[in-house]
């Protein structure tokens, strides 16, 4: 299968380096628009313990619904119900382990020769990233499951220096995604929305990917 592979991938750099505190931007209220709606499939292949699971699913619902953009989890059982969509998006994210995982990066995303949208997060770095502290797995995978998601929705070339689309995690991110205060800009959820708006369901162009600094 062929990847066109995003500018992606939260880096988790070697040494943790110091970082602009994550802002938390909303929508304004005066400009809010109706909700959108788009399903994740997530396929765990690391066997990640419930309660962290969980954890990750209502932790990315909170970011994405202040993005106003509402997200149905998926289990994989249910994978063969996903056909016919209708106008609602359809995103795969898979966790893996080192061994089936990009080892330089927590999250990757990348859309297929078939015009899939695939993230994968890297669950081994989850947990080492988990034992540095104070942000828990589940909450970890949330952060880089909701920065791939954004890649995919915003495109190539959509880091941002603040907020949930931050290329790097260090020990202010990991603060701030404890604190449960990473957010989507609100320039990002205006462009997310428009992009759902659209009848064409894959955004991404090439891209390649960086290796994570050492």
């Amino acid at each position: 299968m062929n990847r066109s592979l995003l500018n992606v991938s939260l880096f988790y750099p070697c040494a943790l380096v110091a970082a602009t505190l994550l802002g938390s931007c909303q929508l304004a209220k005066s400009s809010v628009p109706a909700p959108r709606r788009i399903q994740v499939l997530i396929i765990d292949e690391a066997g990640i313990p419930g309660p962290e699971l969980r954890a990750m699913k209502l932790y990315d619902r909170s970011i994405f619904e202040r993005a106003h953009i509402a997200i149905e989890w998926i289990d994989e059982v249910a994978s063969l119900a996903v056909r016919g969509w209708g106008d609602q998006l359809v995103m795969i994210v898979r966790i893996g382990s080192g061994h089936k995982s990009d080892v330089r990066f927590v999250g990757t995303a990348y859309v297929d020769e078939d015009g899939g949208q695939n993230a994968t997060l890297n669950f081994d770095l989850v947990k080492q990233l988990a034992f540095i502290g104070p942000a828990r797995c589940g909450q970890i995978l949330a952060a880089a499951a909701a920065h791939e998601i954004g890649h995919l929705l915003l495109g190539p070339g959509s880091h941002s220096p603040h907020g949930v689309m931050r290329p790097r995690l260090g020990r202010r991110e990991l603060l701030a995604i404890s604190q449960q205060t990473i957010a989507f800009s609100a320039d990002e959820a205006a462009l997310m929305h428009r992009r759902l708006a659209q009848p064409v369901r894959c955004f991404a162009g090439p891209c390649e990917s960086r290796p994570a600094p050492h």
